[in-house]
Protein backbone atom coordinates (compact mmCIF):
# COMPACT_ATOMS: atom_id res chain seq x y z
CA UNK A 1 0.00 0.00 0.00
CA UNK A 2 1.26 3.59 -1.01
CA UNK A 3 0.73 5.71 2.01
CA UNK A 4 1.17 9.75 2.15
CA UNK A 5 1.85 11.22 4.93
CA UNK A 6 0.97 15.11 5.34
CA UNK A 7 2.54 16.40 8.67
CA UNK A 8 3.36 19.91 8.82
CA UNK A 9 6.38 20.52 10.58
CA UNK A 10 5.60 21.38 14.15
CA UNK A 11 7.09 20.86 17.57
CA UNK A 12 4.06 20.12 19.17
CA UNK A 13 2.81 17.53 17.06
CA UNK A 14 5.92 15.77 17.00
CA UNK A 15 4.17 12.77 18.74
CA UNK A 16 2.58 12.01 15.84
CA UNK A 17 5.48 10.19 14.30
CA UNK A 18 4.69 7.68 16.13
CA UNK A 19 1.80 7.09 13.55
CA UNK A 20 3.99 6.62 10.69
CA UNK A 21 7.72 6.04 11.59
CA UNK A 22 7.41 2.04 11.33
CA UNK A 23 5.34 2.19 8.00
CA UNK A 24 6.73 1.11 4.21
CA UNK A 25 6.32 2.62 1.33
CA UNK A 26 5.61 6.07 3.23
CA UNK A 27 5.53 9.42 1.34
CA UNK A 28 5.79 12.36 4.02
CA UNK A 29 5.30 15.75 3.39
CA UNK A 30 6.27 18.02 6.20
CA UNK A 31 6.38 21.53 4.08
CA UNK A 32 7.38 23.10 0.96
CA UNK A 33 5.49 25.19 -1.49
CA UNK A 34 6.48 22.53 -4.15
CA UNK A 35 4.62 19.35 -2.55
CA UNK A 36 1.63 22.07 -2.07
CA UNK A 37 1.43 22.95 -5.59
CA UNK A 38 1.76 18.51 -6.09
CA UNK A 39 -0.62 17.83 -3.60
CA UNK A 40 -3.56 17.19 -5.81
CA UNK A 41 -1.58 14.59 -8.08
CA UNK A 42 0.11 13.16 -4.90
CA UNK A 43 -3.39 12.38 -3.43
CA UNK A 44 -4.35 10.67 -6.38
CA UNK A 45 -1.51 8.43 -6.81
CA UNK A 46 -1.96 6.86 -3.23
CA UNK A 47 -4.04 4.07 -1.93
CA UNK A 48 -4.22 5.98 1.04
CA UNK A 49 -3.88 9.57 2.66
CA UNK A 50 -2.71 10.29 6.36
CA UNK A 51 -3.29 14.05 7.87
CA UNK A 52 -1.78 14.98 10.93
CA UNK A 53 -1.28 17.78 13.06
CA UNK A 54 -3.11 20.82 14.11
CA UNK A 55 -6.07 22.38 12.48
CA UNK A 56 -10.16 23.23 12.58
CA UNK A 57 -13.65 22.50 10.86
CA UNK A 58 -11.89 23.92 7.81
CA UNK A 59 -9.08 22.16 7.49
CA UNK A 60 -5.59 21.03 8.33
CA UNK A 61 -3.36 24.22 8.92
CA UNK A 62 0.06 24.40 7.35
CA UNK A 63 1.46 26.14 10.50
CA UNK A 64 3.83 28.46 8.30
CA UNK A 65 5.11 25.23 6.30
CA UNK A 66 3.70 25.90 2.89
CA UNK A 67 4.69 29.61 2.19
CA UNK A 68 1.56 32.08 2.51
CA UNK A 69 -1.34 28.94 2.54
CA UNK A 70 -3.25 29.00 5.38
CA UNK A 71 -4.45 25.05 5.13
CA UNK A 72 -2.53 22.18 3.43
CA UNK A 73 -5.91 20.37 3.57
CA UNK A 74 -9.18 22.46 2.83
CA UNK A 75 -12.62 22.08 1.41
CA UNK A 76 -11.00 23.45 -2.05
CA UNK A 77 -8.97 19.55 -1.72
CA UNK A 78 -12.00 17.88 -0.40
CA UNK A 79 -13.05 16.04 -3.65
CA UNK A 80 -9.68 14.38 -3.97
CA UNK A 81 -10.87 12.29 -1.16
CA UNK A 82 -14.29 11.06 -1.81
CA UNK A 83 -12.92 7.64 -3.38
CA UNK A 84 -10.98 6.91 -0.84
CA UNK A 85 -12.28 4.82 2.17
CA UNK A 86 -9.43 4.42 4.57
CA UNK A 87 -8.28 8.33 5.05
CA UNK A 88 -6.82 9.12 8.45
CA UNK A 89 -7.87 12.53 9.66
CA UNK A 90 -6.04 13.79 12.74
CA UNK A 91 -6.56 17.02 13.57
CA UNK A 92 -8.39 19.36 15.78
CA UNK A 93 -12.13 19.14 14.59
CA UNK A 94 -10.91 17.17 11.97
CA UNK A 95 -14.56 14.92 12.40
CA UNK A 96 -16.37 18.00 11.17
CA UNK A 97 -14.55 18.55 8.55
CA UNK A 98 -15.01 14.71 7.04
CA UNK A 99 -18.48 15.08 8.03
CA UNK A 100 -19.40 18.75 6.25
CA UNK A 101 -17.13 17.35 2.99
CA UNK A 102 -19.32 13.93 3.39
CA UNK A 103 -15.69 11.57 3.49
CA UNK A 104 -15.08 8.84 4.51
CA UNK A 105 -12.16 7.20 7.17
CA UNK A 106 -10.80 7.69 10.46
CA UNK A 107 -11.17 11.20 12.06
CA UNK A 108 -10.45 12.89 15.52
CA UNK A 109 -13.06 15.43 17.24
CA UNK A 110 -11.34 18.09 19.26
CA UNK A 111 -8.31 16.32 20.13
CA UNK A 112 -6.52 17.60 23.31
CA UNK A 113 -2.50 17.47 23.04
CA UNK A 114 -1.90 20.46 24.93
CA UNK A 115 -1.89 22.41 28.15
CA UNK A 116 -3.89 24.81 26.58
CA UNK A 117 -5.85 23.20 24.95
CA UNK A 118 -6.90 20.90 28.23
CA UNK A 119 -7.41 24.38 29.79
CA UNK A 120 -9.38 25.91 27.05
CA UNK A 121 -12.02 22.88 27.33
CA UNK A 122 -12.33 22.45 30.78
CA UNK A 123 -9.96 19.43 31.25
CA UNK A 124 -8.27 19.48 34.83
CA UNK A 125 -5.23 17.49 34.06
CA UNK A 126 -1.56 17.74 34.18
CA UNK A 127 1.33 17.81 31.67
CA UNK A 128 2.47 14.30 32.33
CA UNK A 129 -1.47 13.30 31.54
CA UNK A 130 -1.17 15.17 28.42
CA UNK A 131 1.93 13.21 27.42
CA UNK A 132 0.48 9.75 28.02
CA UNK A 133 -2.39 10.51 26.40
CA UNK A 134 -0.21 11.34 23.24
CA UNK A 135 2.30 8.81 22.72
CA UNK A 136 -0.58 6.07 23.62
CA UNK A 137 -3.12 7.29 20.72
CA UNK A 138 0.22 7.86 18.46
CA UNK A 139 1.68 4.21 19.50
CA UNK A 140 -2.28 2.74 19.01
CA UNK A 141 -2.95 4.02 15.57
CA UNK A 142 0.63 3.33 14.25
CA UNK A 143 0.37 -0.12 15.63
CA UNK A 144 -2.69 -0.28 13.42
CA UNK A 145 -1.40 0.73 10.26
CA UNK A 146 1.29 -1.76 10.53
CA UNK A 147 -1.54 -4.04 10.74
CA UNK A 148 -2.79 -2.66 7.37
CA UNK A 149 -6.55 -3.18 8.90
CA UNK A 150 -9.40 -1.61 7.21
CA UNK A 151 -11.26 1.93 8.91
CA UNK A 152 -13.55 -0.38 11.01
CA UNK A 153 -10.78 -2.74 12.50
CA UNK A 154 -8.17 0.14 12.78
CA UNK A 155 -11.07 2.46 14.87
CA UNK A 156 -11.58 -0.80 17.03
CA UNK A 157 -7.71 -1.61 17.37
CA UNK A 158 -7.35 2.30 18.49
CA UNK A 159 -9.93 1.76 20.85
CA UNK A 160 -9.38 -0.85 22.54
CA UNK A 161 -5.51 0.23 23.06
CA UNK A 162 -6.06 3.49 23.86
CA UNK A 163 -9.76 4.16 26.04
CA UNK A 164 -9.01 1.99 28.69
CA UNK A 165 -6.81 4.51 29.73
CA UNK A 166 -9.22 6.78 30.16
CA UNK A 167 -10.21 5.85 33.60
CA UNK A 168 -7.51 6.96 34.95
CA UNK A 169 -6.71 9.95 32.47
CA UNK A 170 -9.05 12.77 31.99
CA UNK A 171 -7.23 13.44 28.84
CA UNK A 172 -7.47 10.08 27.32
CA UNK A 173 -11.40 9.91 28.32
CA UNK A 174 -12.15 13.43 26.24
CA UNK A 175 -10.18 12.63 23.36
CA UNK A 176 -11.56 9.06 23.23
CA UNK A 177 -15.18 10.49 23.29
CA UNK A 178 -14.47 12.22 20.17
CA UNK A 179 -12.77 9.43 18.09
CA UNK A 180 -15.43 9.25 14.86
CA UNK A 181 -15.47 6.65 11.50
CA UNK A 182 -17.20 7.71 8.46
CA UNK A 183 -18.13 5.15 6.41
CA UNK A 184 -20.45 6.89 4.03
Amino acid sequence: MKRLVIHPKDESTVFLKKVYERLENVTLIDGGVEHLRNLDRLIEDHDQVIFLGHGMPLGLLAVGQFGYSTFVMNEARANLLKDKTNTIFIWCYASDFVSKNQLKGFATGMFISEEIEAFANGVDCTEAEIEISNNAFATALGEALQRNLNTLDLYDYVMHQYAPLGETNPVVKYNWERINVFKK
